[in-house]
């Protein structure tokens, strides 16, 4: 009883489908253009992605954000058609060439979020981020939770052996992004 719609679209109008959703279309030029390089590399890294489903990428943030081309302005098309055919490769592979809008300060290392060491994906702390707050709400936030809503969240994810939370200890990357936390109950159990 459902329909999946597939937009089969050569890779350059995908581009072109892709760049005025991901960034500003008045944004200089050399920044949109290395948008549409990772963008382009991207999409050609993950053919195949959903290949079960019939499909190659999703439209949306699990994949990139694709809305068509009635976004796309002849100054952003231009940019693409600059950089037609360009892809980033390491050691002559397409890389896993990830991107986000916003980063708290400073990118991490892949083995800290995908636990696999990529010599390209190093983490780099990010002087700009904080003077994008005022066009990007996600620049700087904070969550705040109680212990029982901590001890909730671990019981969901089958940590049943806490108890009462008496410390939460956390563990900071190079770039200041915690990427770990000890948890210790009243009983001195720690995970």
């Amino acid at each position: 009883g459902k329909i999946t719609v597939i937009n089969v679209v050569d890779i350059e109008d995908y581009i072109r489908g892709v760049l005025p959703y991901e960034m500003n279309n008045q944004w200089p030029a050399e920044a949109l253009k290395a948008q549409a390089v990772c963008a382009r590399t991207f999409a050609a890294n993950h053919f195949d992605a959903y290949k079960s489903y019939g499909f190659d990428i999703t439209n949306d943030a699990y994949s990139q954000v694709y809305r068509g081309m009635s976004l796309s302005t002849p100054y952003s098309d231009q940019l693409v058609e600059g950089t037609k055919g360009i892809y980033i490769t390491h050691e002559g592979k397409l890389i896993s060439s990830m991107y986000y809008s916003s980063n708290g300060g400073g990118s991490e290392n892949s083995e800290n979020v995908l636990l696999e060491a990529v010599p390209y994906l190093r983490g780099k702390l990010d002087p700009y981020e904080a003077a994008a707050s005022e066009i990007n709400g996600l620049s700087s936030w904070t969550k705040t939770l109680t212990r029982d809503e901590i001890l909730q969240a671990l019981m969901n994810k089958g940590f049943y052996e806490i108890g009462t939370i008496a410390a939460i200890v956390p563990t900071y990357s190079e770039t200041g992004n915690v990427i770990s936390l000890q948890i210790t109950d009243v009983y001195g159990r720690s995970l």
